[in-house]
């Protein structure tokens, strides 16, 4: 048997009887449906095999592309046959959401709503990887006309399945990020929201002109969406507004199915990156989670940096007690991205063994997920991510993949183990603190260091870097924020170079109260506007720590292995010597 990553888990003991217990709240399954696969001419053999290995919810991609195909006219027929299995064979079904898919014809109506890049660049419609239809993220929902399309389309979905014995609940805006940077939109609409955003920050045009140095604003009409991605104060205010702007788009979408079925259940899954990406592509774990009744995460730590732990430690925070779930556990390697000339992809690969499927499946439920479910329960059949990510063959067989998870299933549905889903993890010993304005310096400052996707940035390695310091010293860090603050008594602050004077207040005071606050080099150097103070212990830290800076230096390139002797060892840092 293949090595686990960390320790051989091989020896857990996972029963293959069939009980289930009525207490069971562990959900097993996957997304099944997304229009161009699996075949149609399977589909009763599927479900009747998902339910054979102890699967209890589908979810389908439902994309606006594939379902509007004109003006008011929707073909559901596809949709209804899964809906009916499901009623059938005792597997539950989340309807996800794709509105960011549009439809041929919105591309064709509307051209000015279409996404503008950085660059000036009007895209079209492009293939979504994962589905292989169309209509892919390039139309601006921020435009209203657009939006008012979307909103009525989510109508006629909820209308139509509202009440139906296969319906579980929705899944909103596919892991809650912009995805990529290239799809900030440059265009009209998102300016004028930008600005009504402005207006409500600063109030007046005088206070914005100070702030951004910007001093012949004549009126508001005259900002324009910032394209020059470096520290200055509009590009941080870009990245707010971003994500501000996608915890709204989350909002308008649970309006849309709540007017029509007020009881429907509504899921969303991030990736758990709020460490990271916050501010390249606004994925704020915390705002998602507020809004919705289970949060969840895609993720394997196989084939990215980040442990499962970790990623699972992100989400539970940001639940803040909600139940959430491993929303996207991929159970086989994956071909994209990958490269003849790039040398070996192990770690894509090892994803595909059954001790690392059972490996990813135990840590998720020891961080408190209730729910595994695979992004593939087959493999796709088209486009670059065939044959990619599956429990299960192309042809929808079982592997040694697909029985590994229903042997998990089993389980977990055994009576002998129902009393352990009720168990929840702790509140760590260390609160880990993200800093907002500090991930924002770090994006704008070295945005080649690695954004989203899976690469850290120099922010996100530095935080990362801690948690897993702690892990591996058996000591749990809890990822807060921080209005979290007074939940802890030892607080962590990785990466403080940038930090506003309402976040050292927060810092000052809780010091204050009696916790003990670590903070890395350099605290406070700058604002959240990317302004550096001259004196340094800046702002409230002046008062308050009892100590003055001898020296400092600022270059990254002469500190990229810096070396900090103490009693315990050498430890290892970077960029930033104070």
């Amino acid at each position: 048997m293949a090595t686990p990553l960390r320790r051989d888990i091989s020896s857990v003991r996972v029963p293959t009887r069939n009980a289930r217990s009525k207490r069971q709240s562990v959900l097993f399954g996957a997304v099944y449906y997304r229009r161009t696969a699996p075949p149609e001419g399977d589909w009763r053999r599927d479900y009747e095999q998902a339910a054979r290995d102890g699967h209890k919810v589908f979810r389908h991609w439902f994309s606006w592309n594939a379902i509007e195909v004109a003006p008011g006219t929707y073909n559901w027929e596809p949709y209804d046959r899964q809906l009916d299995l499901a009623a059938e064979f005792g597997i539950r079904t989340i309807i996800a959401e794709f509105v960011q898919d549009a439809p041929e014809w919105v591309y064709h109506d509307y051209p000015d709503a279409r996404v503008v890049t950085r660059t000036g660049h009007v895209r079209t419609s492009e293939y979504h990887r994962s589905s292989n239809t169309a209509g892919l993220l390039n139309v601006c929902l921020d435009d209203d006309n657009v939006r008012e399309l979307a909103i009525g389309f989510l109508r006629a979905l909820a209308t139509r399945y509202k009440g139906h014995p296969g319906l579980y609940g929705y899944d909103l805006l596919n892991e809650y990020t912009l995805h990529q940077t290239r799809y900030r939109s440059y265009g009209n609409a998102t300016r004028i929201r930008f600005i009504e955003w402005l207006r409500a920050k600063y109030g007046s045009l005088d206070e914005l002109r100070e702030r951004w140095f910007r001093y012949s604003l004549r009126d508001w009409d005259d900002i324009e969406l910032p394209t020059q991605e470096e520290s200055y104060p509009d590009f941080y205010d870009l990245l707010r507004f971003h994500a501000d702007n996608l915890e709204w788009s989350l909002q308008w979408r649970i309006k849309a199915i709540k007017e029509i079925d007020p009881e429907a259940l509504i899921t969303v899954h991030g990736e758990g990156t709020a460490y990271n990406d916050i501010a390249p592509v606004g994925a704020d774990d915390w705002k998602a989670a507020r809004n919705v009744d289970v949060y969840g995460y895609s993720h394997s730590s196989m084939s990215r940096a980040a442990s499962v732990l970790l990623t699972a430690d992100v989400v539970r925070a940001a639940a803040r007690g909600r139940e959430f779930w491993h929303a996207e556990s991929p159970g086989n390697s994956t071909w994209q991205y990958r490269s003849v000339g790039s040398g070996g992809e192990y770690r894509k690969d090892i994803m595909a063994e059954p001790a690392n499927i059972r490996y990813e499946c135990l840590t998720s439920l020891a961080g408190g997920a209730r729910g595994i479910l695979n992004p593939r329960w087959r493999p796709l059949l088209d486009g670059p991510n065939f044959e990619s990510f599956g429990w299960y063959n192309r042809d929808g067989t079982p592997t040694d993949r697909s029985r590994e998870i229903a042997s998990l299933a089993a389980w977990a549905g055994d009576v002998a183990t129902s009393d352990l889903w009720e168990a929840r993890p702790v509140r760590g010993e260390v609160g880990l603190l993200i800093v907002d304005e500090a991930q924002a310096f770090s994006y704008a400052t070295y945005p080649d260091s690695g954004t989203n996707g899976g690469a850290f940035s120099v922010y996100g390695r530095s935080w990362a870097g801690v948690h897993d310091a702690f892990t591996d010293s058996h000591i749990q860090a809890d990822p807060i924020r921080v209005w979290e603050m007074d939940e802890h008594d030892l607080i962590y602050v990785p990466f403080p170079v940038a930090l506003s004077s309402g976040t050292i207040d927060a810092i000052v005071d809780r010091a204050r109260a009696g916790a003990t606050i670590v903070l890395e080099g350099c605290p406070g150097y700058l604002d959240e506007y990317g302004h550096l103070q001259t004196e340094q212990p800046s702002r409230g830290f002046s008062s308050t720590l009892g100590w003055r800076e001898l020296d400092s230096h600022l270059g990254p390139d002469r500190w990229n292995d810096l070396v900090i002797h103490s009693d315990v060892g050498a430890i290892a840092g970077g960029l930033y010597r104070q």
